[in-house]
């Protein structure tokens, strides 16, 4: 594979400059000339990416790639804070209707408005007003945590924003694709969570303690359309 002498990043064979540096890339790294000779460490094994401008130290290509990355890049079902906030208002207030719509039948049916009951009226009623009064409970419970997420939520957004706004500043579908080797050049699935796995581990690299369920939905849904337009049929 062909490096580029300056910043040291690998390219796909076919590449003959560096789209960073404009300078003839050069066969390996033992070909680098003694002006662009530093004291980075080299392993053929696992051989080194600099993205430039966005990390000191080299990445490992392990750290992008693996044999089954579609298993890897699986965090499972996320769910937004935002959407948690609106599931747990909705539930809320119907727990709260229903609730309170009970302790009112329940009322009405002591004072013998209503008069229903099955079996003895103190065990009906007793057991009917411990039920909606649960309900009254969880529902109040589901409210506070609704706010609990909404707070949460804009915190989501505010971050969601910054790695939409880094992305859109610093990564190209070339620049992703420079960092595949060659036999991972595939066609259709495959080279989605390919691609996915390096935009993963950049946006990792660059922000930390990243819920890797956001990412990935980050990645799923925005991020990699914006750098691989889908093309018609």
């Amino acid at each position: 594979m062909p490096w580029c002498p300056k910043c040291k990043m690998e390219y796909r064979e076919g590449f003959t400059t560096c789209s960073e540096c404009h300078v003839d890339l050069v066969p390996s790294l033992e070909d680098i000339p003694e002006e662009y000779r530093d004291d980075a460490k080299t392993d053929p094994d696992d051989p080194v990416i600099y993205p430039k401008g966005w990390d000191e130290e080299p990445l490992p290509a392990s750290e992008f790639l693996g044999e089954e990355p579609e298993q890897r890049m699986s965090a499972g079902y996320y769910r937004p804070s935002a959407q948690q906030a609106e599931e747990n208002r909705s539930s809320g207030w119907i727990l709260l209707v229903v609730g309170g719509l009970g302790i009112v039948v329940v009322i009405l049916g002591i004072l013998g408005i209503l008069p229903f009951h099955m079996g003895s009226p103190y065990l009906f009623y007793g057991v009917l007003s411990a039920v909606f009064l649960l309900f009254l409970v969880m529902g109040i419970i589901s409210l506070r945590q609704s706010v609990v997420f909404q707070k949460k939520a804009k915190s989501e957004h505010t971050l969601e924003e910054s790695l939409l706004q880094w992305t859109k500043e610093n990564l190209t579908a070339e620049k992703i694709d420079s960092y595949l080797p060659e036999d991972e050049r595939r066609q259709g699935e495959h080279l989605y969570f390919h691609r996915s796995e390096i935009i993963f581990g950049l946006l990792n690299k660059q922000f930390m303690n990243l819920d890797p369920g956001m990412v990935e939905r980050l990645i799923d849904e925005k991020i990699y359309d914006e750098l691989f337009p889908r093309k018609d049929d």
